[in-house]
């Protein structure tokens, strides 16, 4: 076998047959392993261009791979944030981008009293139960108990935070809150 030279032949190869015929192939490392392939012959209408392009399909076809496997874990490789570290940088990025600090002062308030202590520690490896047991405790609180209404704010919270994280490459995950149930809360005053 011989290499094909060249800068872009990386990985590219070649066999000269006895019948003179011409065979191609490329490698690849996966999983640590070089893998050969063989692309075709230059009889059946083969070229070192179909080669490299076999290569390249195959290379994006691998990576893909991992980044599904990367998205069925809902993260990306290397350090895992934790849920509190995304409402920071969500928090800053709307700081930046938005006037109305007001009401980001209160979604900080809201994050730290209500959500921080059930989800902040966790890794965004968090799951619908985390939330939901959230959600209940919240709602449960006989010291200080909220609204219905303000349960779902909290989990709109949440909500938003994974949808920045989505959106900003910090999470590869799916949406955790779109299957809750939401309360139909009666936000009438009581006198």
């Amino acid at each position: 076998m011989e290499k094909v030279k060249g800068k872009n032949a990386i990985g590219l190869y070649t066999n000269t047959l006895k019948n003179g015929d011409t065979v191609y192939y490329y490698t690849l490392k996966i999983n640590s392993k070089l893998k050969w392939f063989k692309v075709g012959t230059n009889k059946n209408g083969y070229r070192i261009e179909d080669a490299k392009k076999a290569r390249t399909e195959k290379y994006n076809e691998i990576n893909n791979l991992e980044k599904r496997d990367v998205v069925a874990m809902g993260r990306k490789k290397g350090r895992i944030l934790t849920f509190d570290e995304i409402f920071y940088k969500y928090f800053d990025y709307n700081m930046e981008s938005k006037i109305k600090t007001q009401s980001y002062d209160i979604l900080k308030r809201q994050y730290e009293f209500r959500v921080k202590k059930f989800i902040g520690h966790i890794s965004m490896m968090l799951t619908e139960k985390d939330i939901e047991t959230m959600r209940l405790t919240n709602k449960n609180d006989k010291n200080n108990p909220i609204s219905l209404t303000y349960v779902d704010s909290c989990t709109n919270l949440v909500w938003t935070t994974i949808n920045h994280a989505i959106n900003h490459n910090l999470y590869y995950g799916t949406d955790l809150t779109k299957n809750l149930q939401r309360y139909k809360g009666d936000n009438s005053r009581l006198r």
